[in-house]
């Protein structure tokens, strides 16, 4: 059992978090010796048609198993997350002896077209791996298992030992503003307004493209720095974000690279549960997190958030190193549950 088709590579977005997470969940499967035949993008999976034209050409004769890169996609009636699961349908309906492994996924369920096709699955997949619990909730609600919680792939780059040596604070964007789907927000002046409150230097940064107009206006508001997805790749914005001293965000890979660094980090709600579901690995309360449109409103909380945790930050740094390893830990042994999905048992 070798060969697999990977569905949902996200190199194809214009995203630090798409790029960083499917290079490490690809090379995952590729370092344990598994072949990639053929590969859907997240391009393509947001039409069916395009979807279906490319599932037609894939010849299943030698293909022993299927790989689901549920990411962010699985939430609200999203075409992408609902073509996934169409997909899964298609080639299990193909070839009925595929194992379906759905992984490394976000599973909020707010509408009747996600939920229905998601239950739709119950019998066709062999593993369900939520990346937070709030997610993994949502699976046993429904009934939908085997399941595991399985922290993203991104956490494959935490460092324990890592040392906080700089001395700004970053601060990101998010995917719940200037979008049709959503309430309208002023996020230009909300930001400049927390930006201008922060007595401390203060990066800015917009890891999706969605973000740059605005974060740009808002570092032009407040004379901050503004690094973006077209000045740093995904590797050189992890450098930026894991030496950050605090972290204050609503964008889900970003907040994880700023943590594996072992830095104290803000939540803002994003798009679907992720981000207060990676708050809930890390804290038990909701004294850094905040609604993404209610953010005017708790600027004062989010500086006292700020100077509290730097008036006692060795202690706070201890707390995520300690979480962290717990993190590593359930990382490491949920990619031997995959594995022994796959009767492979020899982890890298």
């Amino acid at each position: 059992m070798k060969n697999f088709i990977f569905i949902n590579d996200t190199s194809t977005q214009n995203n630090w978090g798409c790029h960083s997470t499917t290079f490490h969940f690809k090379n995952f499967f590729l370092n344990n010796g598994f072949i990639q035949k053929y590969v859907l993008k997240l391009n393509t999976l947001h039409n069916w048609a395009s979807t279906h034209t490319q599932l037609e050409s894939f010849d299943l004769l030698d293909i022993d198993f299927v790989i689901v890169n549920g990411e962010g996609s699985i939430y609200d009636k999203q075409p992408k997350g609902l073509n996934m699961i169409k997909s899964i349908k298609f080639l299990k309906q193909k070839k009925p002896e595929l194992k379906i492994l759905f992984l490394n996924s976000t599973f909020d369920l707010s509408t009747p077209q996600m939920t229905n096709e998601l239950n739709s699955l119950k019998g066709l997949v062999d593993i369900f791996a939520a990346r937070e619990d709030i997610s993994l909730s949502t699976l046993n609600n429904h009934n939908l298992s085997p399941n595991i919680l399985q922290p993203d792939f991104l956490y494959e780059k935490i460092n324990l030992n890592h040392e906080q040596t700089e001395d700004y604070i970053v601060i990101g964007g998010n995917s719940n503003y200037y979008r049709g789907d959503r309430p309208t927000y002023d996020a230009i002046k909300t930001y400049t307004n927390l930006v201008n409150n922060i007595p401390h230097k203060v990066i800015l940064y917009s890891s999706d493209n969605s973000d740059v107009n605005f974060m740009s206006q808002v570092a032009k508001n407040t004379n901050s720095p503004h690094i973006t997805i077209n000045s740093h790749n995904w590797e050189k914005a992890f450098d930026v974000l894991s030496n950050a001293k605090l972290s204050i965000s609503g964008r889900y890979h970003p907040s994880i690279m700023s943590l594996c660094g072992l830095t104290p980090s803000y939540f803002i709600s994003a798009n679907n549960c992720k981000m207060e579901g990676t708050r809930n690995y890390f804290y038990n309360s909701s004294q850094n997190f905040s609604n993404s449109h209610n953010i005017h409103n708790d600027i004062p909380k989010i500086v006292d958030w700020v100077e509290s945790t730097l008036l006692n930050y060795e202690t706070s740094v201890n707390h995520i190193k300690y979480k962290l390893a717990d993190v590593d830990m359930l990382l490491k042994n949920s990619k031997s549950t995959i594995l022994s999905v796959l009767s492979f048992d020899n982890t890298k």
